[in-house]
C-alpha cells in the first residue's frame, strides 16, 4: 500500500475525532439511519468538543432517547434550551424533541409524563397543529375530553383553517356531551375541506342532536354529493341526514340506492336500505338487504340483530336464533374490549398550562 493512502488511513479519522462539526453531521447521519448506539458516541464526542452549541445538545437528547436514557436526554434538551432556545431554529428542533419524547412515554404507559412533553413542544412551537392533535388525542384516548376541548379551542383559535384541528374539536364536544358545539365545530370543518369525505363523515352519529343546524348540514351535503356524484359515502350520509329530519322521505332511500350504485359493497347503505323497506312491508327485500350487509361486515351487531327480527316475522325461527346469538356473542366482545381499554387508559388528572 503506497505511503500516502496509508497515512490516510490513519490520519483522516484522527481529524474527524478531533472536529465537532465533522463528528456533528456524522452522528446525525447514523441518527436519520437508526444507529442510535453510533449516533450517541459520535454526538457524545462532539458534545464535548463545542459544550456550549445548542444544536449538537439537541441532536444528543435524540441519540440518548433512542437509547433508552430518558433522564440523560431530558438533560441535554434542557442544556441546550439554557444555552439559546430564543431562536426560532433551535426552538423548533426542541418541540420535536419533546414530541418524540412524548411519544417515548405514552408508548411506556407514562401518560401524564407524555402530558407534559407535548406542552412543552406546544410551547416551544405554538402553531405546530401537530402537537395540539396529539396532546388533545391522548385526552381523548383517555375519556377525559374536557382538556381537550379546552387545548383544541385555543389551537384552532391560533391556527384557523386546519381540518384535523376542528375534527378532533367536534369530537372533543361530543365526548363532553356538547352536542351543538360539536356539530358547530364539524360545520366548520366542512367548510375549510369541502371536497374531503373525512370533512363529513364525523357528523353522521350527531344528526339526530342537529337540530337548527340539520338544514345547514344538508346544503353542504347536497352540495358535496353534487359535486363529488361518485362518493357513496356523500350518498349515504344524505340519506341519513334526511331521515332524521323526515324519515319518510322517498328520496332516503333513493340516496342509499346511490350510495350502493356508486359501490355496491358499501355495506352501512345495504343496512340502513332495510329500513324504508321494511316501512313498506317489504319484508323480503328488507331480509335481503340486511343479508348483503352481513355479509360484507359479519361483526356490525345491529345488523345481526334486524336480520334476527326480520327472520323472526318471516316465520324462520333457525335462522333468527342464530342471528340473535351472533348478536350476543358481538355485543359480549365489544363490552369486554371496551373494558380492557378502560382499564389500559383510566381518565387523566390534568392542569391546563397557561
Amino acid at each position: 500500500m503506497p505511503i500516502r493512502a496509508l497515512a490516510a488511513l490513519v490520519i483522516v479519522p484522527w481529524l474527524c475525532a478531533q472536529d465537532a462539526e465533522a463528528l456533528y453531521r456524522r452522528g446525525v447521519t447514523h441518527l436519520r439511519a437508526k444507529k442510535f448506539a453510533e449516533a450517541l458516541a459520535d454526538l457524545s464526542a462532539a458534545a464535548k468538543l463545542k459544550p456550549a452549541e445548542p444544536v449538537i445538545r439537541v441532536a444528543l437528547a435524540h441519540a440518548r432517547l433512542e437509547t433508552g436514557d430518558t433522564a440523560q436526554a431530558r438533560t441535554a434538551a434542557a442544556e441546550a434550551r439554557a444555552l439559546g432556545a430564543s431562536h426560532p431554529d433551535l426552538s423548533r428542533a426542541l418541540a420535536a424533541f419533546h414530541h418524540q419524547l412524548a411519544l417515548h412515554l405514552r408508548r411506556a404507559r407514562d401518560p401524564a409524563g407524555a402530558v407534559a412533553a407535548w406542552q412543552d413542544a406546544i410551547a416551544l412551537a405554538p402553531r405546530d397543529p401537530a402537537y395540539y392533535a396529539a396532546l388533545a388525542g391522548l385526552f381523548l384516548d383517555h375519556r377525559t375530553p374536557e382538556p381537550a376541548v379546552a387545548i383544541l379551542e385555543t389551537a384552532t383559535a391560533k391556527i384557523p383553517g386546519n381540518a384535523e384541528l376542528l375534527r378532533l374539536l367536534g369530537l372533543a364536544h361530543y365526548s363532553a356531551g356538547a352536542m351543538d358545539p360539536a356539530v358547530a365545530a364539524f360545520l366548520r370543518l366542512m367548510d375549510t375541506a369541502p371536497d374531503s369525505e373525512d370533512s363529513y363523515t364525523p357528523v353522521e352519529t350527531l344528526l339526530p342532536e342537529a337540530g337548527a343546524r340539520l338544514p345547514a348540514i344538508l346544503e353542504r351535503l347536497r352540495k358535496f354529493v353534487a359535486s363529488h356524484p361518485a362518493s357513496p359515502v356523500g350518498h349515504f350520509l344524505l340519506a341519513q341526514a334526511l331521515a332524521a329530519g323526515s324519515p319518510g322521505l322517498s328520496e332516503v332511500e333513493e340516496q342509499l340506492r346511490e350510495a350502493i350504485r356508486a359501490e355496491p359493497k358499501f355495506w352501512p347503505a345495504h343496512f340502513e336500505l332495510h329500513k324504508p323497506l321494511l316501512a313498506r312491508g317489504e319484508t323480503r327485500a328488507a331480509r335481503e338487504s340486511l343479508e348483503r350487509a352481513v355479509s360484507l361486515n359479519p361483526d356490525y351487531a345491529p345488523a345481526r340483530y334486524a336480520l334476527a327480527q326480520v327472520y323472526a316475522a318471516l316465520g324462520d325461527r333457525t335462522r333468527a336464533g342464530k342471528e340473535r346469538a351472533a348478536h350476543h356473542e358481538l355485543l359480549s366482545r365489544a363490552r369486554q374490549a371496551a373494558q380492557a381499554r378502560q382499564a389500559e387508559m383510566p381518565p387523566l388528572p390534568y392542569q391546563i398550562r397557561k
